[in-house]
């Protein structure tokens, strides 16, 4: 067996698969262990392979200096006397005989034996590359590494060739997955793992805020803290801000595509849950996308900016995932349907003035759209100039207070933020991180796919019935959101809830059991989602998937967390303004 494994592995050799992909002539298996590849053609791929050697003798250089800079000695690496190499006489054994019926497989991926291999050479499929198709031999994923050697001498002894003169198939590229540093070498650096930027990245780092990625691989502000000012304090300051003045968020890296074509309102009513046909044009609807499975995908805000013209949005963290749904549903399940979608996500810079003192700033810009309620309600998108510069601003809100989001051309994203920040010193504008519009989204109660929605929750059970429309002929999730509710039985529900000691901040992922399950085996009924302290409202609170939850209002569970046991409130998922008046304003 072992003997046989190491016949089969022999042929796995850099220098034979590099110039093979490159298609040249190669002299390989003169004897089992040596090949004269080299060609004119290999010469660039085959420095590859030699960068590679280089890439281990300079990482094992690296890990010498570390060891020394430490104060320790580095092992000594015994070297190999290779002055003297006996002659052998290597003898290739392609086949052992015997008198049995019993198979001897060549190729282990494909079932490929001798017995298929010697019927081939009958056919005539004298070509290594005929006698691969036929027999399938050497194509598993493998291409042909335990293989090909023995594939190659077989096929040679049946014509009495040299197995030179057989030569090699092309293996498919590349033969073992690589990564690019690989190829690059070990030169690192930024470009390793290139982050993404926004137009305002480099003056939130000059601001002195604390940087993290963000979904798509964006870096944007985690939050900015102050002299000595601990991330708690910095959040909730900013956290204030918003629900007391105002605030301003860079939401560049939020996903945005744009849609044209005829049937652009057909494909919105199957790809969301809710209804879209009478959308005017001018005006925006939130949406939610769910999986085939009807379990949360996504959720946001899709503008109708003509008659075939959109503008949909996604989350930050779920644009790629998204754009790779509604592209795979024009390609393979909707290909008669005239949708053509743009990612749009890094054209545009995307600011949202947030709080009760937003109107205000954008007029002290000089803004040429009228910002009054009646004029440009909530859920709308209008075209002008701010700050001198185009721009599309839509009232929407994510942090459930009166906001609106300026969207201009990427080159203008830098001056339009400091004109914002130099009209809103008056009225006391702060910049919000990531982690502060956390805050706001717990304290508002609002759903996220990446949070609420694990892979269990559906539409109905995150108290999001109210953007489904059950009466449509159909949508990607439909048939399993009716399945959930024949079935019926008992669901997680999203729900707040209220520790009883209102300074400790419950960890996210810990277990929720019944109070009389302490001590003994546990009865799980769900999990906490999301914490956080609430600045506004002086307490921690949490959401979480709670069994039976909305018919748990006013109970008390245990929450079983890594190093505490607490007591809490169920109460509603909605801390702040639950009936919406303040980003209606």
């Amino acid at each position: 067996m072992w003997s046989a494994t190491l016949a089969a592995g022999t042929h796995w050799y850099i220098f034979i698969h590099i110039p093979a992909q490159s298609r040249s002539t190669t002299r390989a298996l003169r004897v089992l262990c040596r090949a004269n590849p080299f060609s004119p053609r290999c010469a660039q791929a085959l420095f590859m392979a030699c960068l590679i050697s280089k890439v281990v003798y300079e990482g094992l250089e690296a890990g010498r200096y570390s060891v020394e800079a430490l104060g320790l000695r580095p092992m000594t690496l015994p070297q190999l006397d290779v002055s003297y190499t006996p002659a052998l006489q290597i003898e290739a054994i392609w086949e052992i005989p015997t008198t049995s019926r019993a198979k001897a497989f060549v190729d282990f991926q494909n079932d490929v034996t001798s017995s298929d291999l010697k019927l081939a050479v009958r056919e005539n499929y004298v070509s290594i590359e005929h006698v691969k198709r036929y027999t399938t031999a050497g194509m598993g994923t493998d291409q042909g590494k335990i293989s090909n050697t023995n594939i190659i001498g077989l096929i040679a002894n049946q014509l009495s060739v040299e197995p030179d003169s057989v030569g090699t198939t092309t293996y498919r590229p590349p033969y073992s997955p690589i990564s690019f540093g690989v190829i690059a070498g070990s030169h690192d650096g930024p470009l390793i793992l290139p982050l993404r930027t926004t137009p305002i990245t480099q003056w939130h780092i000059d601001a002195g805020a604390s940087m993290n990625e963000a979904g798509s691989n964006f870096r944007r502000p985690f939050y900015y803290p102050g002299p000595e000012e601990d991330m708690s304090s910095a959040v909730s300051r900013e956290a204030l801000a918003v629900r007391e003045k105002v605030g301003i968020y860079d939401g560049t890296p939020l996903g945005k595509f744009e849609l044209h074509g005829p049937d652009v309102t057909t494909f919105l009513n199957r790809v969301y849950t809710n209804s879209w046909d009478d959308l005017q044009i001018g005006q925006g609807r939130f949406g939610l996308m769910l999986h085939e499975d009807g379990r949360l995908l996504d959720d946001g805000v899709t503008f109708r900016l003509g008659e075939n013209h959109y503008l949909l949005s996604a989350g930050s963290g779920t644009a790629d995932a998204v754009y790779t749904h509604i592209v795979r549903l024009l390609q393979v399940v909707w290909p008669n349907l005239r949708v053509y979608v743009t990612t749009v996500t890094s054209q545009w810079a995307n600011i949202c003035v947030c709080g009760p003192k937003a109107r205000e700033v954008l007029v002290s810009t000089e803004i040429d759209i009228n910002l009054d309620s009646d004029s440009f309600p909530f859920m709308s998108m209008r075209e002008g100039q701010v700050a001198g510069k185009f721009a599309r601003v839509a009232r929407v809100s994510y942090t459930g207070e009166l906001s609106f989001e300026v969207n201009v051309r990427r080159r203008d994203g830098l001056a339009v933020w400091e004109a914002l920040m130099d009209a809103g010193a008056t009225f006391g504008i702060m910049p919000v991180g990531s982690e502060t519009s956390g805050v706001l989204r717990i304290e508002k109660g609002y759903i996220s796919a990446g949070a609420e929605g694990d892979g269990i929750t559906n539409p109905f059970d995150a108290g999001m019935g109210w953007v489904v429309n059950m009466n449509k002929p159909d949508f990607v999730g439909k048939r399993s959101l009716v399945r959930d509710r024949s079935v019926g039985g008992v669901r997680q529900q999203v729900v707040g809830l209220l520790p009883q000691d209102e300074q400790f901040v419950m960890v996210e992922g810990s277990a929720i059991i019944e109070p009389a399950a302490v001590g003994e085996a546990p009865s799980f009924l769900g999990h906490v989602t999301a914490s956080c302290f609430s600045p506004n409202l002086d307490r921690s609170i949490s959401l979480a998937l709670l069994k039976n939850g909305r018919d748990r209002h006013g109970d008390t569970v245990t929450v079983s967390g890594l190093d505490r046991t607490i007591e809490a409130l169920v109460a509603p998922p909605v801390f702040i303004d639950a009936k919406g008046e303040r980003m209606r304003s």
